[in-house]
């Protein structure tokens, strides 16, 4: 299996830590992470001191959470157990695109919520020529994941993130894009984790063979954020 580069991983890494920053600069007392995986940003947060923990729809995700000793409870985003204004922060690391209606997740956010919510979510600008192809790339491996029963939507812009808050929230947005080159064995790790063990049609093939070459060729960018912070009125 194709593993993704160093710089790559570093990359993701630098998105993560950028939004956590964010995150930490609130002063938050307590964090709930929904959509959790496997806790890495959990896991950041607790080095700093915030007390974290999160939810997570995956079974073998939130096992993975608690063999490395991370609090990570087995739920749904959009079925929250919180009570109103349970938990003063929920934030939400790049999962309202995999869910078939971002809307109810949010709601279900800022009721939980007693200060605020904050989202992160990939992005790419289609007046950058790389990140074009890299839209190509992520609806191929999207309807490949989509194949194989995994719910997955398109990315979210910002004005589509900010129009599913209530208007009397204070909303900030920032847009943190890096830009860091795919490589040929990046692509390669993308699709065949999106196909896993069901392999490809030779149209889908042929397909990918054109997506990793295009990298080879140093013509795809991995996907910026945009992170949007909303807090709740008075908070």
């Amino acid at each position: 299996m194709t593993t993704p580069s160093p710089e790559t991983e570093q990359h993701c890494a630098g998105l993560r830590e950028a939004f956590c920053a964010w995150l930490i600069e609130q002063d938050p007392a307590e964090v709930l992470d929904v959509g959790a995986g496997r806790g890495d940003l959990i896991r950041s947060l607790r080095k700093r001191d915030v007390m974290a923990r999160g939810v997570e729809s995956s079974e073998a995700l939130v096992g993975l959470a608690l063999e490395l000793g991370l609090p990570v409870d087995l739920g749904e985003a959009t079925r929250l157990d919180e009570e109103d204004g349970g938990v003063p922060w929920v934030s939400m690391h790049n999962v309202l695109h995999r869910i078939s209606v971002p809307e109810r997740a949010l709601k279900e956010a800022l009721r939980a919520a007693s200060v605020g919510v904050i989202i992160a979510e990939p992005f790419v600008w289609p007046a950058i020529p790389m990140h074009r192809l890299t839209s190509r790339l992520d609806s191929f491996t999207r309807g490949l994941e989509r194949r194989r029963g995994i719910r997955h939507g398109e990315d979210l812009a910002p004005g589509e993130l900010a129009s599913m808050l209530p208007p009397d929230w204070e909303v900030e947005i920032r847009v943190h894009a890096p830009l860091h080159r795919y490589s040929d064995d990046d692509v390669r790790a993308l699709i065949e984790s999106a196909a896993e063990s069901e392999g490809l049609t030779p149209g889908e093939r042929d397909h990918a063979d054109a997506l990793v070459e295009s990298a080879r060729l140093g013509m795809l960018a991995a996907p910026g954020a945009v992170f949007i912070m909303a807090r709740r009125p008075g908070a």
